[in-house]
């Protein structure tokens, strides 16, 4: 009932209405069909997001969709965490308690907008979910596959959540030790089954990348982005001590220009 009162608040308000941000052109970049494999693996942006616009466009969905889109992930992702809590802890008023604040936060002032922050709040909030599920069945071989799926979309689409690979196994060994009668042992045994979930998937995608375009990752956080984050640091000060070559790109930074770097 909470999750439907969001989505009837938010429509009602105007806050499903599609907004560009600055980096929503860098998504749309990969859209075109005719972008070649290498050329994908070697952009500055992950695939995840240019797939999930793919997909709305290929269920005749238009732009004014994505906002919808995006908070219904995120809502479906709440509400699969509020049942593996139950599921987990078999208390429902506490899976209700842990659920229920993730339904009012501020974060939801990032739905309309057409980039990945949302959708991947979403994700990851899906991500603890299937965990939790996994930790009570973890002989449901369709929950490690879907759980591995999920972990490997959520840093794809974002990748700054490549942290899940360590984390995942690392918080799944904490639950089930705090869960009696499990052991170490078990705790362990099911720790290193994560992590061959969350790694190997990670290690393909990685290596595919090494054998394409040369770069081992996920995606190459250097070149552009990194040109982009030292330009926040750039001032007169800096500029002067730098050689001329230098200068003028840094020069056209400070003063609120673009640097042309391409990425790696």
């Amino acid at each position: 009932m909470q999750a439907a009162l969001v989505f009837a608040l938010a429509a009602s308000a105007d806050g499903l209405r599609p907004v560009r941000h600055p980096d929503t052109k860098s998504y749309e970049w990969s859209l075109p069909p005719e972008r070649t494999a290498p050329e994908l693996l070697s952009h500055y942006r992950t695939a995840g997001y240019p797939f999930f616009l793919r997909g709305l466009g290929a269920l005749h969905l238009g732009w004014g969709s994505i906002p919808s889109a995006q908070l219904i992930v995120y809502l479906v992702s709440v509400l699969l965490f509020w049942s593996g809590a139950r599921t987990w802890w078999g208390r429902p008023w506490l899976a209700f308690a842990a659920a229920t604040p993730l339904l009012w936060l501020d974060v939801f002032e990032l739905a309309p907008l057409v980039q990945p922050d949302f959708l991947s709040c979403g994700l990851l909030i899906a991500v603890v979910g299937l965990l939790l599920h996994l930790l009570h069945r973890p002989r449901n071989g369709w929950l490690w596959a879907a759980l591995a799926a999920a972990v490997f979309a959520t840093y794809q689409v974002r990748p700054a959540t490549v942290f899940l690979i360590g984390w995942v196994p690392l918080l799944g060994a904490l639950l089930c030790r705090l869960r009696p009668p499990a052991t170490w042992r078990e705790a362990a045994s099911r720790a290193t089954g994560l992590a061959a979930a969350t790694i190997l998937p990670w290690l393909a995608f990685s290596l595919l990348r090494l054998f394409t375009v040369g770069h081992f990752g996920v995606v190459a956080f250097g070149g552009y982005n990194l040109s982009a984050l030292a330009s926040c640091f750039v001032d007169e000060e800096l500029v002067a001590d730098l050689p001329a070559p230098d200068a003028v790109l840094a020069r056209g930074s400070c003063n609120g220009g673009e640097p042309t770097v391409g990425a790696p």
